[in-house]
């Protein structure tokens, strides 16, 4: 980071009428690398005989041993909770020298909560009459939810992976299908399998990874494949999709036994963006079977833009009433065939939504 900074900052320098942002920026990020660079140094975590402290660049907190309701020990983060809401975390543990004998002492000496709220929703699941009058019962429902959770989680894996490379209607179709039927598969379970769910801690399946990769899958070739003409028309239908479905897994399966209630349903928002988004371009260009439109047009400019693989765009002049060039990414063999100035056909479709998209002639 510190490096990049320092490259930025020289770039900035050279270049006459730069805004002021460049030159805040690898300021920013020389100072941020700068006091991580630090941290590391200076971070520390101190046991006394009452108290625990930890101690950085940043914060220096400290909590009695008395006021310890417990700890929670994951791969890279310990959180010590106390019996009021204030909470002591200490991340990226494994860094420290013998940090294997502080988790080992503070297993030792309190009440691990990852187990300990496992065993309460175990025996409260055992308690519950709906699933079950002994205990066999419960087990047996409680296999068979584990064994429904994972065909759903690995078909959808299997329905939604060949879609990034493949081109089929049916695929298309099942991806669309598929995240909805985890909101049944949920809905039916009874509230045994949830959206999301933390092994340590709870005892419930979840189906998140099943409905995350159609989703996804939905969104990105709705980005990459379709040129929508007025993106007014999709927040129309995309957001009423995403929110109904947000509230559909919200009610289904939100699960408060999760490390981050905060953190579930930002998630559930996110992967409910997703599928509204990638549903709403899908249908409407994929079923768009209307004769298109057929305008000619030039090509205003070219450029190349280079991140992680190298983009080639047009900008095409406008054929609308909105004046501004139409910026589309094109293929290398495209760009190297076109000048600027070109004349060049554009196939206009209304869209089986109502939603215009184009497509260039080939």
């Amino acid at each position: 980071m510190i490096f990049f900074s320092l490259f930025l900052f020289k770039i900035s320098n050279l270049q006459a009428g730069a805004q002021q942002l460049i030159f805040i920026l690898p300021i920013l990020l020389l100072v941020g690398g700068i006091l991580i660079l630090i941290n590391q140094f200076k971070a520390k975590i101190v046991i006394y005989d009452d108290r625990i402290r930890k101690v950085n660049v940043f914060t220096n907190k400290e909590l009695l041993f008395s006021d310890v309701k417990g700890i929670r020990v994951g791969s890279k983060l310990i959180l010590i909770e106390s019996f009021t809401e204030y909470k002591l975390s200490i991340k990226n543990y494994s860094e420290f020298a013998g940090s294997e004998q502080v988790v080992d002492w503070l297993i030792e000496n309190f009440t691990n909560l990852d187990k300990a709220d496992l065993a309460e929703e175990k025996l409260l699941f055992l308690k519950d009459p709906d699933f079950g009058s002994t205990e066999n019962e419960h087990d047996e429902k409680l296999k068979r939810a584990r064994q429904v959770a994972i065909i759903y989680n690995v078909a959808g894996a299997v329905i939604g992976l060949p879609m990034i490379i493949f081109e089929s209607p049916v695929l298309t179709a099942l991806s669309l299908i598929y995240p909805l039927l985890g909101i049944v598969v949920m809905k039916f379970s009874g509230g045994l399998i949830k959206f999301i769910s933390n092994k340590k801690r709870s005892v419930y399946p979840w189906v998140m990874f099943g409905f995350y990769i159609p989703a996804l899958t939905l969104f990105i070739k709705g980005l990459l494949e379709f040129d929508i003409l007025r993106y007014g028309h999709v927040w129309i239908i995309a957001v009423p999709i995403g929110v109904i479905v947000f509230f559909l897994l919200y009610a289904t399966g939100f699960n408060k036994n999760t490390d981050a209630v905060k953190g579930q349903v930002i998630f559930m928002i996110v992967l409910s963006c997703f599928y509204g988004y990638g549903s709403t371009i899908q249908v409407n260009c994929e079923m768009d079977k209307a004769p298109p439109t057929l305008i000619h047009t030039k090509v205003y400019n070219k450029y190349t833009e280079y991140n992680k693989r190298t983009h080639y765009h047009f900008k095409l002049v406008s054929w609308d009433d909105d004046p501004a060039p139409k910026d589309i990414e094109v293929s290398q063999a495209r760009f190297n065939r076109y000048l600027e100035g070109d004349g060049i056909e554009v196939y206009l479709r209304k869209g089986f939504l109502n939603i215009p998209w184009y497509t260039l002639s080939r």
